[in-house]
């Protein structure tokens, strides 16, 4: 098929120049005759598109990121089922760690060498960080610092200078959150 400049001839694959008096075509190796007839005669048409569509590629690439993104929230929800224990007992803080009485956990989790959980109360805040500066300042615990500012209480281990944390008591929508971090424990 000629081009409309009548200057290239399509040979099935690709487009090749012609010859000035227009009977041959250049193939990168050699003149070859135009064939009137079979594979690469003029047919009047367009040559057939070779290849997918861009309708394939898009379809395609939506379909990739669908199975990213399945496969990533699994991921994500398995990490977060490990490091973080919602609505189950347990704790990883050390055993003499002193928790609210009456309080609720609320979560635990850890990741290395920290620890963190949370208890809720319906007591006020004031009245959970007075109990938690007196408990942490006997036996193996000492308060190191305390802000009025945020309502943090840092404390040490006597035996280990290792093992440290805070405490913070914040009001929420039930009550009061008790939120524990300690390191090394």
């Amino acid at each position: 098929m000629r081009s409309e400049d009548g200057k290239q001839w399509w040979d099935g694959t690709a487009w090749r120049a012609l010859s000035p008096d227009g009977l041959y075509y250049w193939n990168s190796a050699q003149w070859t005759p135009i064939p009137t007839q079979g594979v690469g005669a003029p047919t009047g048409g367009a040559p057939m598109k070779r290849g997918r569509g861009p309708l394939f590629w898009i379809l395609g690439g939506c379909g990739c990121l669908v199975i990213l993104a399945v496969v990533g929230s699994v991921l994500a929800g398995n990490a977060v089922r490990t490091f973080l224990h919602v609505g189950q007992a347990g704790s990883c803080a050390p055993a003499d760690l002193p928790d609210y009485p009456g309080s609720n956990q609320v979560l635990w989790g850890h990741v290395g060498p920290l620890c963190t959980y949370d208890l809720s109360t319906t007591d006020s805040p004031s009245t959970v960080d007075s109990w938690y500066e007196s408990e942490l300042s006997q036996g193996d615990w000492e308060v190191v610092s305390t802000s009025t500012v945020n309502g943090t209480i840092r404390f040490d281990r006597k035996s280990n200078s290792k093992v440290t944390g805070q405490v913070q008591a914040k009001t929420n929508a039930t009550g009061t959150q008790i939120v524990i971090a300690i390191v090394g424990g």
